[in-house]
């Protein structure tokens, strides 16, 4: 009875280099799900505060004069905050600087019409630019 010697024992190099091309192929689709999670992310929490800030607003002015809020979209905030100012003027003047603070390129208008009331806010979302826009329409 005769033995061959030629059995193959462990990898050889060519394996080893398509597993490793593999585990890169995945590695890499992995990187870019988790990119594409965070930016989704992102967009989630930019709605979710323009959602905030607008029901805000609207509950402010459920509590006061709806027609003193009434805002042009890319109008500039009321004058500076001084003693006289009046209280819708000081709730713009903290809710504009919420949105400059917290969405990129925040842009807002208020739109008063009976009693029903239109907020409308801007923001732009991602790296290409895009302009979002959120509406809330209530009945004061």
């Amino acid at each position: 009875m005769t033995i061959l010697k030629n059995q193959q024992a462990g990898f050889s190099l060519v394996e080893v280099l398509v597993a490793l091309l593999i585990l890169s192929f995945g590695l890499l689709g992995l990187a870019g799900l988790q990119i594409t999670g965070l930016q989704q992310n992102q967009g989630a929490l930019h709605r979710t505060r323009a959602t905030q800030l607008a029901t805000s607003l609207i509950d402010c002015m459920r509590a006061g004069s709806a027609a003193s809020y009434v805002l042009a979209l890319a109008d500039a905030p009321p004058a500076p905050l001084f003693p006289a100012a009046t209280m819708p003027e000081r709730n713009l003047i903290g809710w504009m600087a919420d949105i400059a603070a917290t969405l990129p390129g925040g842009d807002a208008s208020v739109d008063v019409n009976g009693g029903l009331v239109t907020v409308t806010i801007e923001w732009t979302g991602d790296r290409q630019g895009t302009t979002y826009e959120l509406e809330v329409v209530s009945q004061l």
